[in-house]
């Protein structure tokens, strides 16, 4: 994922955090934080992993969801963790994160083809997610999953010639090494 974008746009809005954020399935919302935010970018709205949409995304819109990929500046990040630490789940979307959205000092940065189409992102925090995602970059299965365009970034080998993943009855499973 070439991150440069978010961060030219961090830079020029001068907001404490961006988060990265795309459109996902209603029925898979629960899942992710999902937010709402104006027309300058600014998060309006985030909740951690909602049970339900009500009032956070109108029924005839895809929720935006954080990608839990992050813009901070140090200093700032620093404070509202020490602000943060008395909180049990010491976790940064579920306790910073939020307390920034209050204090309007959050900004949401949809990831976004040059053509407006969603950019590719796959969640990978279970397993299966994680293999699904494998799958499809070494199938080739995404265009936009090419580095071959992009300046100083390079294409990972097919997945014949990748001796840490094989194919096994449609799944891929690690390779020990001998």
């Amino acid at each position: 994922m070439d991150n440069r974008s978010m961060v030219r746009f961090y830079m020029e809005h001068g907001k404490i955090a961006t988060v990265g954020a795309v459109p996902c399935d209603r029925d898979q919302a629960h899942r992710f934080g999902i937010m709402n935010y104006g027309q300058d970018g600014t998060i309006q709205t985030y909740v951690e992993k909602p049970q339900g949409l009500g009032d956070i995304v109108p029924p005839h819109l895809h929720p935006l969801a954080s990608m839990d990929i992050y813009v901070f500046p140090t200093g700032p990040l620093l404070e509202y963790l020490k602000t943060n630490q008395h909180k049990t789940s010491h976790d940064l979307s579920k306790d910073v994160l939020p307390d920034m959205v209050k204090s309007h000092e959050a900004s949401a940065f949809p990831f976004l083809e040059l053509d407006g189409e969603n950019s590719y992102w796959r969640d990978v925090g279970e397993l299966s997610f994680y293999q699904k995602a494998s799958k499809e970059y070494l199938d080739g299965q995404y265009r936009y999953l090419r580095f071959d365009n992009l300046p100083r970034m390079k294409q990972l080998p097919a997945s014949n010639s990748c001796p840490c993943i094989k194919p096994d009855a449609g799944r891929y499973s690690s390779v020990s090494k001998q």
